[in-house]
């Protein structure tokens, strides 16, 4: 009788000698494999994707917007530093993320785009179902300083040149969307700061009228001028006033500025994102090979 550990026993020359028997069948599938999904690639629709890193903007590229935030620091608080350049960048830079990372910015940018309606040719009655599955095609990835990673942008497309033309517009698209909401929180902020000058003018303007007029009554018009407190009070309504006078009712507002600089322009890519050929052979392929083999293995 043969014991157990014999009959389990591997037999390692009969094992070789059925897969060489049987190469023609491991051969023969992997080539299927490898046709398969050669293919596949060949029919499915190509996906590229292109690529873009952001990171703040120069001084120099929001100045017209940096030169009104200092004036209307000034227009709020005259005895305060106006804010630092680095503050006024990054105020800019986040409202251009916010907006680039925008369901609604995604959207609308999609929604005035030529490649959404070329999209749409044939396709009407999907028309919430493209639109959506654009809007997830381009995807902002938020910067982990911890793995020194930046801002990134990434937009996917059927074909290498539309990806990095689209991703391209929509930055742009982005920026003018955050330069718009900066400007009208800027105008806003300065209205009120100028309507509350103004009120305080009105006051100060009463009450050296009412101390020059009290001094005249009390000492004549020919008697000396107003104490050290009126003339403290008649200095703040002429520096107040001279303010006003210096200033607009508005700010000048710009469009003409760029809340962000590129570290990396989008470029068309050079192979597709899906579907990856050498992969699907490599994958495909494999899978031949073990079947293969799995059917040589069992041939007696």
């Amino acid at each position: 009788m043969v014991s157990p550990s014999v009959e389990n026993e591997l037999n390692v020359p009969l094992l070789v000698s059925r897969l060489w028997r049987g190469k023609g069948w491991i051969i023969g599938l992997a080539a299927a494999g490898l046709l398969l999904a050669f293919g596949y690639a060949q029919w499915a629709t190509q996906v590229w994707s292109a690529t873009a890193i952001v990171d703040h903007p120069s001084v120099s590229q929001i100045a017209p917007y940096y030169t009104q935030r200092q004036l209307l620091a000034t227009l709020e608080d005259s005895n305060e530093p106006p804010p630092a350049a680095s503050v006024v960048t990054n105020e800019a830079y986040q409202e251009f993320l916010l907006q680039l990372s925008s369901w609604d910015s995604r959207r609308d940018f999609w929604l005035q785009s030529q490649y959404f309606h070329r999209q749409l040719t044939g396709h009407e009655a999907q028309r919430a179902v493209i639109l959506n599955k654009l809007i997830g095609n381009i995807r902002f990835q938020a910067a982990e300083p911890v793995r020194g990673t930046r801002d990134t942008l990434i937009l996917l497309a059927d074909n290498a040149a539309d990806s990095a033309q689209l991703l391209s517009q929509y930055v742009q698209f982005a920026s003018q969307r955050a330069i718009r909401s900066l400007n009208s929180n800027l105008s806003e902020e300065w209205r009120n700061a100028w309507q509350l000058h103004q009120t305080e003018l009105i006051r100060q303007k009463a009450a050296v009228d009412a101390l020059q007029s009290q001094t005249t009554d009390t000492r004549g018009t020919t008697g000396p001028g107003p104490d050290e407190g009126g003339a403290a009070l008649a200095s703040g309504y002429l520096q107040n006033k001279a303010l006003l006078e210096s200033l607009k009712p508005a700010p000048v507002l710009s469009d003409d500025i760029q809340t962000w600089r590129y570290l990396r322009s989008p470029e068309p890519p050079v192979s597709p994102e899906s579907p990856r050929l050498l992969l699907l052979m490599a994958l495909w392929g494999m899978t031949g090979v073990f079947i293969g083999a799995v059917i040589a293995i069992a041939r007696r």
